[in-house]
């Protein structure tokens, strides 16, 4: 073993070791440690001894491999493990090494065209920082980009972003310059403890950002978990409408895509702790009476805005609510949140999974048992739709849908049912585990919100029934008046309606074919389009990661293999067997692509979106919220949904048989 400061020529102490060892010497403010080299026998002796020198309570024990922190090298391909008491060291060394030759690190050598066996391992063992906040800082042209994190947080789950002048009389600023000046545009990754900026890793930078003119104005964010996909005319009229109501965050279209504010807060001002009662006595009647009232298009739009108001005004911000208020008490009494606990949501029963049971039952059932069991499904579900925009077919207008929706759920072993009951099973130990856990005061709090999260959260599946319903209301109502058109043959078909502004249907103007057209073009042409991330004070800011392999996320459990099926336009009605569905977001629409799925992967999304649920539901390997990545159709990938990481085995050729070089990072 070496001390850490000891490293910083020493080849086989790897790159992250040496790198931190250089920083040490010149007197940054790095956490004192030292190095296992690769094969090095651990005694138990020597080892107590170390630890001894560096004191402390508890410490990391960290990969340092040959080949992590080149350039171009992707993070979190082997084992780390924090907050390690003195007695699991040596067993949390023998992890991080067995990791070198795990089926994720085999995947992504062999993507790299690297044996384990050329690879050493040194072990990096230092300090626990018990830090206030963590982030990450990368070097980008005239400023660094700085983004900040709870310690609870991963790198790719909830951040605040911002960009930091290299003028600026930011600390921070001359700590990363300076680090930069030593080793290049970097990636830097620290803590923040006691007002000090400890740094924990700093490798050549892998994150480009393209910086446009302003356009903007104002903070947005891409709405990817609710619309990956531009908007038709028609719902990006509906987008001005809602958002003229004042509530909710607010929402502009830009490019054809969808933004809102992200600086909205949707916290509740009460616990909303009766929000079922609510719910189902005063919310959803009211939406329903509403939208029994339409006769026409304004009265369809004056329901929508009321769905709209009721959902957005009063269910979403409690249920937002419920989940932080669930999460920090779990953060505060055991050290984890809902990222290391979600089980304990698993099993609910909500509208989504009455609904995959109808199909299960349909796949299952002979005619005419069959063609009452869809008549059934159309009448309670027939206003979903692949994707939340008022030009989709709903599922009663497309009923071929329906049944191979319906067939993909009859091939699955276990119906919806059997999975739910699993998954609640699960739930349960998962509680128990907890509440052995706490004390008699803290168990009786962590069971009184357990009970009202696993009552409440099935609301927002039922919300999302209605808006379905609300939207399949004003499509009716437009479809009415494009039939109108057609009749007086300024259309040429009815859809088309919906490549208007929903404004110009009532303007007089005659040459309505030719805008629709216009439109229609210029929808085609943004599926073509790479638009930003966000907007900072009006300056558009994309990222991409490098095609480096390797993707991360929130993980849920299991690994498997398979084939990437990427779908970022409207949805197929299921999958080829043994494919990885990968999608921006998984919308309660696409549920039953689940079905026949392998594993899941979602561009956005945590351990309580929709993707994350129905994949605890349904036993489903899952990685969320993975950013932008170059997955195309029919690529081989790894899913470690254990550890939270997709890795790219193989590549798909243009021409394969299915593949389409369909990608998630078309956006």
């Amino acid at each position: 073993m070496r001390r850490l400061i000891d490293c910083d020529k020493f080849a086989a102490a790897g790159s992250k070791a040496r790198t931190l060892a250089q920083l040490f010497r010149l007197g940054f403010l790095v956490p004192d440690g030292f190095v296992v080299l690769p094969g090095e026998s651990v005694e138990s002796a020597t080892l107590q001894k170390e630890l001894s020198q560096l004191g402390g309570e508890y410490f990391s024990v960290r990969s340092s491999a040959s080949i992590e922190d080149e350039n171009g090298a992707a993070a979190g391909v082997f084992v780390s493990r924090i907050r390690v008491t003195p007695s699991q060291v040596a067993a949390a060394i023998a992890e991080v090494r067995a990791s070198l030759y795990a089926e994720g690190a085999r995947a992504y050598l062999g993507w790299r065209k690297i044996t384990p066996h050329s690879v050493t391992m040194a072990v990096l063992v230092h300090r626990f920082v018990e830090a206030e906040r963590l982030g990450v800082a990368v070097s980008a042209g005239d400023h660094f980009v700085v983004e900040e994190r709870a310690p609870t947080e991963p790198e790719w789950g909830q951040t605040s972003s911002q960009q930091l002048s290299r003028t600026s009389d930011d600390r921070r600023v001359a700590i990363f310059a300076a680090v930069e000046k030593k080793l290049g545009p970097v990636q830097i990754e620290f803590a923040i403890t006691n007002a000090e900026i400890v740094l924990l890793q700093a490798r050549p930078a892998i994150v480009t950002r393209s910086v446009q003119t302003q356009i903007l104005e104002g903070n947005w964010q891409l709405d990817l978990a609710h619309n990956p996909a531009p908007l038709s005319q028609a719902q990006q009229s509906l987008v001005e409408l809602v958002d003229s109501t004042g509530v909710g965050p607010r929402q502009t279209v830009f490019g054809g895509y969808l933004y809102f504010d992200p600086d909205h807060s949707l916290h509740a001002e009460r616990s909303r702790s009766t929000l079922q009662s609510e719910f189902e006595n005063l919310i959803a009647p009211a939406c329903r009476e509403a939208l029994s009232r339409v006769v026409d298009l304004p009265s369809a739009l004056r329901a929508y805005c009321e769905v709209y108001r009721q959902l957005v005004g009063t269910v979403t911000p409690a249920l937002a609510w419920l989940r932080e208020e669930l999460d920090r008490f779990l953060q505060t009494h055991v050290g984890e949140g809902l990222v290391q606990q979600g089980d304990l949501l698993a099993g609910l029963h909500t509208v989504t999974l009455e609904r995959d049971q109808c199909l299960f039952e349909i796949g299952r059932a002979e005619s005419p048992q069959r063609e009452l069991l869809e008549q059934r499904y159309l009448g309670q579900f027939g206003a979903y739709a692949p994707s939340w925009d008022v030009a989709t077919p709903c599922d009663d207008e497309t009923p071929e849908r329906v049944r191979a929706q319906a067939a993909a759920w009859a091939a699955s072993a276990e119906s919806p049912l059997q999975k739910c009951a699993a998954a609640k099973r699960r739930a349960e130990t998962a509680a128990q585990y907890m509440y052995d856990r706490l004390n008699p005061s803290d168990r009786s709090r962590l069971k009184q919100l357990l009970e009202i999260a696993r009552a409440t959260l099935p609301i927002a599946e039922a919300d999302d029934h209605l808006f379905f319903e609300a939207q399949r209301t004003v499509r009716r109502a437009l479809l009415q008046i494009g039939r109108a058109l057609v009749g007086e043959r300024r259309l040429m078909t009815m859809e088309q309606v919906f490549d208007l502004p929903i404004a110009q249907l009532s303007d007089g103007a005659t040459d309505l074919q030719a805008e629709a057209d216009r439109h229609r073009r210029a929808g085609e042409a943004a599926f073509g389009s790479r638009p930003p991330l966000r907007f900072e004070s009006g300056t558009p800011v994309s990222e991409r990661r490098r095609e480096a392999g390797v993707f991360c996320g929130h993980a849920t459990f299991g690994a498997v293999s398979g084939r990437a099926f990427v779908v970022d336009k409207l949805p197929p009605s299921s999958l080829p067997p043994g494919a990885i569905l990968v999608v921006p977001a998984l919308l309660p629409s696409l549920a039953p692509l689940l079905a026949s799925a392998r594993a899941l992967v979602t561009e956005v999304g945590g351990v309580t979106s929709h993707g994350a649920t129905l994949a605890r539901e349904y036993r489903i390997p899952a990685v969320l919220g993975i950013g932008r990545a170059e997955i195309y159709d029919g690529d081989e990938l790894f899913v470690d949904g254990a550890r939270g990481r997709v890795y790219r085995v193989a590549v798909a050729s243009i021409g394969d048989a299915g593949t389409s070089r369909g990608s998630i990072d078309r956006l």
